[in-house]
C-alpha cells in the first residue's frame, strides 16, 4: 500500500490521501492571468483550474495567497478576502473542490513590506523601517494599536472562509511578507511584545491562531506556513526551526506547513531533511513543499518521514491530472 495514498487526519477534518496542492499564485506561463479580475474576485476560469486539480484525486487543495487587507494587497489579479464582495466567489470555488472529493484549503496573506504600493495607496507597512531588498522602499513601522487591527483583519477574513466552506485555513507566514517579516530578527527591531524574542515576534501569528480557534472551534484546521531557510542569512538553524514548530504547536495550530527550497535535501549540515527535523519537535501533521515532482519523490516523503502530507506545486501547476497519474503509477493500476 502507498503510504502517500493513506487517508490522514488534520485536526478536525480528514484528506483522503496526504497529497496537497499547495498554495501558488498563478504567476505561471500554465496559467492564464485572467482567471482572476483585477478587483480580486473569483471567476468561472480559476473554479475550474481548482476542481480540475482536486477531481483528479488530489486529498487537499490549497487556495492561492488570499489578502485580508487592502493595504496588504500583493498582486493586481491575487483573491481577496476582505469584504464581503469576495463571499459568493468563494462559496461556489469551496463547493466545487469539495464536490471533487478534496479538502477546500485557502492560505491568507497580508503583504507588509513585500505589498505592491502601487495597490495599497502608495504605502507599505512593516514591523520596523527595514526595506525588504536593497533600492526598495522602507515600509512604515507599524504601532502596536496597527498591529492588533492587522490581527482582527486576519480574524475576520477566515470566519468569511469558513462560513463558505473553506475547511483548511493557513496564515501565510512565509517569504517575507508580513507575518514572516515579524519573524526576522533583520526586519524587525522592535522594543514592545511584538519584537526581541522568537516568542515574541511569533506574537502576531499565535494571536491570530489563537483567535481563529477561538471563533472557529471544529469547522476547520487552522495554521501557518513558514520558511525557514529564507532566514539563514538572519541565523536560523536547527534550533530556530525547531523553536518556531514547538511554537506553533502551543498556539494551537493543528498542522505546520513547512516551505523548503528542497523537500528531500539535508538541512543544517546534519543528514536529515528539514521535515525530518521539524517532525521531531512536534506531534502536528508536516506539510512540506519545495521541489517534488515525481510520484516516486511523494512516496519517499511520506515513507520515510520527510513530511506527513506531501505538497506538489510545479508540476500539478503544469499538469492538472498529476495526481490522477500518480495514482496509477503508486497503486500499479492502469
Amino acid at each position: 500500500m502507498s503510504h502517500a495514498l493513506t487517508p490522514i487526519s488534520v485536526g478536525p477534518i480528514q484528506l483522503r490521501n496526504r497529497i496537497a496542492m499547495p498554495p501558488m499564485v498563478r504567476l505561471s506561463p500554465h496559467v492564464a492571468p485572467e482567471l482572476v479580475q483585477t478587483d480580486g474576485l473569483v471567476t468561472d476560469g480559476l473554479i475550474e483550474h481548482y476542481a480540475q486539480r482536486a477531481r483528479a484525486g488530489t486529498g487537499l487543495v490549497i487556495v492561492e495567497a488570499t489578502c485580508v487587507d487592502p493595504a496588504g494587497r500583493v498582486w493586481r489579479q491575487g483573491l481577496n478576502a476582505h469584504d464581503d464582495r469576495s463571499v459568493e466567489g468563494l462559496r461556489v470555488l469551496a463547493s466545487a473542490i469539495t464536490a471533487a472529493g478534496a479538502v477546500a484549503g485557502i492560505q491568507l496573506v497580508h503583504g507588509g513590506p513585500q505589498a505592491d504600493a502601487s495597490l495599497t495607496g502608495g504605502l507599505t507597512v512593516g514591523p520596523s523601517e527595514v526595506a525588504p531588498a536593497v533600492g526598495e522602499p522602507e515600509p512604515a513601522e507599524l504601532t502596536s494599536a496597527q498591529v492588533l487591527l492587522i490581527e482582527g483583519r486576519f480574524g475576520e477574513a477566515a470566519a468569511r472562509v469558513a462560513d463558505v466552506g473553506f475547511q483548511f485555513i493557513e496564515l501565510h507566514a512565509a517569504h517575507g511578507y508580513l507575518l514572516d517579516s515579524f519573524v526576522s530578527p533583520i526586519r524587525n527591531h522592535r522594543a514592545d511584545a511584538f519584537g526581541g524574542s522568537m516568542e515574541n515576534r511569533m506574537r502576531i501569528i499565535t494571536d491570530v491562531l489563537l483567535r481563529m480557534k477561538a471563533s472557529l472551534g471544529e469547522r476547520a484546521a487552522v495554521g501557518a506556513r513558514i520558511s525557514v531557510f529564507n532566514h539563514i542569512a538572519d541565523g536560523f538553524g536547527l534550533a530556530e526551526l525547531q523553536a518556531m514548530v514547538r511554537i506553533l504547536q502551543d498556539s494551537g495550530s493543528d498542522f505546520v506547513d513547512l516551505s523548503t527550497d528542497r523537500v528531500l535535501k539535508n538541512a543544517f549540515g546534519t543528514e536529515r531533511t528539514m521535515g525530518q527535523l521539524a517532525r521531531d519537535a512536534t506531534r502536528l501533521p508536516v506539510l512540506v513543499a519545495g521541489g517534488v515532482s515525481t510520484p516516486a519523490d511523494a512516496e519517499t516523503v511520506v515513507s520515510d518521514g520527510h513530511g506527513d502530507i506531501v505538497c506538489v506545486g510545479r508540476a500539478m501547476l503544469a499538469d492538472p491530472l498529476w495526481t490522477e497519474r500518480a495514482i496509477e503509477k503508486l497503486t500499479g493500476a492502469k
